[in-house]
Formats: C-alpha cells, sequence, structure tokens
C-alpha cells in the first residue's frame, strides 16, 4: 500500500516489471559470466546444470528500494521485531548480497537477482523522481 501511495499505480507497476526484467538479467549474466570466474579463481568446482532464478523477490527488492530512496528515514520491521530505517536495511542487505555473490555461497538464493531488481530501482528513482523532487520532506 506505502509503495503505491509513494508511487503511484504506473510508478508502481513500471519499477514491479522493470526491476522484475533487470532481475532476470542480473541473474543470467552471473551465473553466466562472474559466478565461473570467481569459482575458478577460488579454486572451487564449477556447478553442474543450469541454475534457474524463480519468485518476485528482485521485484520486490526494486520496489523496496525506490521507496527507501525517496523516504530513506521510513521505518521498516524485521519480523515484526527490529525496527530500522529503510536505508539502513538496505545497505545491509546489499553487503550481505554482494558478500554472497563474491564468495560463491549463494545457496538456494539468487543474490545478483535481488541487486540486479535494486539497482533498478534506484536507477528508477534518479532518473524519473528525483529531478521533480524539490527539498520535499516525508513524515
Amino acid at each position: 500500500m506505502m509503495a503505491i501511495a509513494y508511487l503511484g499505480t504506473t510508478g508502481f507497476l513500471t519499477v514491479y516489471f522493470g526491476a522484475s526484467v533487470a532481475s532476470s538479467l542480473s541473474s543470467v549474466m552471473h551465473y553466466t559470466y562472474l559466478e565461473p570466474y570467481l569459482r575458478k579463481r577460488q579454486n572451487k568446482p564449477m556447478r553442474e546444470g543450469i541454475k534457474i532464478s524463480l519468485g518476485a523477490s528482485g521485484a520486490l527488492m526494486g520496489v523496496i528500494t525506490t521507496i527507501a530512496c525517496i523516504n530513506p528515514m521510513a521505518q521498516f520491521s524485521i519480523f515484526f521485531v527490529i525496527n530500522m530505517p529503510a536505508a539502513v536495511l538496505l545497505g545491509l542487505f546489499g553487503a550481505y548480497e554482494t558478500y554472497n555473490i563474491l564468495s560463491t555461497n549463494t545457496g538456494r538464493f539468487d543474490s545478483a537477482g535481488h541487486l540486479g531488481g535494486g539497482f533498478f530501482g534506484i536507477a528508477y528513482y534518479l532518473s524519473k523522481i528525483r529531478p521533480y523532487v524539490r527539498h520535499v520532506r516525508i513524515r
């Protein structure tokens, strides 16, 4: 609900589907080029088969990142227990996902897809929202 309030219906759908495409592309690029290179450098065995990414987590990451850029002090709750500003949460999440990619310990999660969706959210904010926003305080 907060996403539609900030972005509007058209903006929300644009970010959601754009981040979904960016997430898929970054995932394909990662598993095709970056992971084999990192595994070779770290002397780890190559993965067999094709890595498939399913789900909407990259698209949601794009929406959440855009909201965090609009209002970095928005409070997010982790498991309804720990509250923190959106900017801090995304910084920690981005660091964690980057660590997973560089250590090739992605496991069952598509860290490259999450980061791809997040980067689309930042790009959308910088290109479509920020030019029109002056010093507006959101409460």
